[in-house]
């Protein structure tokens, strides 16, 4: 399966989730109905980073902006939140709070803040939680690129492994 969330066009950003199944040798696209599990689902975005983690099933949503959003500021309309989308029940849960890896300090790298779009991301996989590391990307403040790391630490338990 390849899944795709989010994404814009000339006038809008969307929060949509489109499946490509690519097991038989006719590909199919679905649009599956994907429900919320205590929380609201994302805002419209898109240049969020998106996850696979290691149980196969959960994806990990960070970042990203909405630059058609009209009604928010330039401060607000790039993201810092977080979701975990399980693609078997196409559920949405909250994901995790970014945090900034400390030690970056010590290098004299500056903490970029919790929002931005455009940056990059790696799963280091645990054995108790799967670590996912967020590099770069553009920031709020006076639309600077950040040279730092973020990482959202997902415990096995919260995907059911």
């Amino acid at each position: 399966l390849l899944v795709i969330f989010g994404g814009n066009n000339e006038t809008q950003c969307f929060n949509t989730v489109h499946v490509l199944d690519t097991k038989d040798e006719n590909w199919t696209w679905s649009h599956p109905t994907v429900n919320c599990s205590n929380c609201a689902p994302p805002r419209p975005r898109t240049g969020h980073v998106a996850t696979l983690l290691e149980d196969g099933k959960t994806i990990l949503i960070y970042g990203g902006w909405d630059p058609n959003d009209e009604e928010v500021s330039e401060d607000n309309m790039i993201f810092g939140d977080s979701f975990l989308l399980n693609t078997e029940t196409w559920t949405w849960r909250a994901g995790p709070k970014p945090k900034f890896l400390a030690h970056q300090q010590q290098q004299g790298i500056n903490n970029g803040g919790l929002n931005r779009t455009g940056a990059a991301s790696a799963l280091a996989p645990g054995v108790d939680t799967s670590q996912v590391l967020i590099f770069g990307g553009r920031v709020p403040t006076d639309e600077t690129f950040s040279n730092d790391f973020q990482s959202c630490t997902v415990p096995h338990r919260m995907i059911g492994m």
